[in-house]
């Protein structure tokens, strides 16, 4: 089976609305975060958040389309593509569940982002409201449209924002935000991330993205059961056999890890599982942009590949194999393997 070759990437994130600032930034280290205009009732103080440099402030379904739109723009600029309306974009965002005061979110967001971008809308254009594990679940998809020819690029993008009041008081009702009464917790963040894959091996330096699963927790971080891991590891699992490959095999992990501790512990219980001896890079390291770009929902998985990519290229990676690996709130947990082939 073919890997999907990954050559391009766009972000708008916190850190800057194209990825050469966003990832330059993560790469020194730089967050976003500053204090916002979202507010814990409980403490009497602003929130820290990582809010994006758009135009202006403002909510609703304009503000991710404008996300959006510069993500794909700042992909397809990369790529040398200039007619949009022959590129499938397959869009992650909110899952249906999420406390937002826009879900569920439904096509006027495509309608929305396709406005920005001045082009008319690919047939197979939707939707992939999954939350973070939208852009894994994208990959099938994306994978079926270009093997039947349907298209010969595809954008899998994500979108996401949780910079609002009503959100944010979710949020905090379940002691899940990094604030004054609370460690535990994430930074709210908005973003979006795209990334170009085709099915032709290119000349110069891109991912491979061999393979990808997914799988389900029954303990959740919202339900009183146990969390187990055994839905990551199932992901992660499903990700090395379709690749071919193992734990061993891979440097170092991507994923969404965003200061909840219920996260980290998750991803530590479901590579334990797996490695079953000691890995023998010197460094098998965890990165989780969402250190710097906040939580950012279902544009983490196209932001992690771009950060893999931009960093492969200049040498800055443990190796040339990682691993990603994100969880949705209601279950789903998604994993990938991607590997940098060319010249650093």
């Amino acid at each position: 089976m073919k890997p999907l070759v990954m050559t391009a990437y766009g972000m708008s994130t916190a850190l800057g609305l194209n990825a050469a600032a966003s990832c330059a930034a993560m790469m020194a280290g730089i967050s976003g975060a500053a204090r916002g205009e979202l507010w814990d009732a409980e403490s009497g103080t602003t929130l820290n958040v990582c809010r994006a440099p758009l135009r202006q402030w403002w909510h609703g379904i304009g503000k991710l389309g404008a996300l959006a739109a510069a993500a794909v723009q700042d992909c397809a600029s990369m790529a040398g593509i200039t007619d949009l309306s022959a590129v499938p974009i397959l869009l992650g965002c909110a899952e249906p569940t999420r406390p937002c005061p826009l879900a569920p979110l439904d096509s006027a967001l495509l309608t929305a982002m396709y406005t920005e971008l001045n082009a008319a809308p690919h047939p197979q254009s939707r939707l992939m409201p999954f939350g973070q594990v939208s852009g894994v679940a994208a990959f099938d998809i994306a994978r079926d449209l270009l093997a039947k020819g349907l298209a010969q690029h595809c954008i899998v993008a994500g979108v996401d924002s949780y910079l609002h009041q009503q959100v944010m008081d979710a949020y905090l009702r379940d002691r899940r935000v990094l604030c004054e009464s609370n460690s535990n917790g994430f930074i709210p963040g908005e973003a979006a991330g795209a990334v170009l894959l085709s099915l032709d091996m290119p000349q110069q330096p891109h991912l491979q993205i061999l393979g990808w699963g997914g799988g389900r927790e029954t303990g959740t971080i919202n339900e009183d059961r146990p969390m187990t891991g055994r839905g990551m590891v199932t992901a992660m699992e499903a990700a090395f056999d379709r690749s071919r490959s193992d734990i061993y095999a891979t440097h170092y992990t991507l994923n969404d890890l965003n200061g909840e501790h219920y996260k980290f512990k998750e991803a530590t219980l479901a590579v334990s599982r797996l490695m079953r001896r000691q890995h023998e890079a010197p460094l098998f390291d965890t990165w989780h942009p969402s250190e710097w770009i906040g939580e950012v929902g279902a544009a983490i998985v196209p932001c992690c590949l771009g950060y893999q990519l931009y960093t492969s290229v200049r040498g800055a990676v443990p190796g040339p194999q990682a691993l990603g690996h994100f969880g949705a709130d209601g279950g789903e947990r998604a994993a990938y393997v991607a590997r940098f082939v060319g010249d650093p």
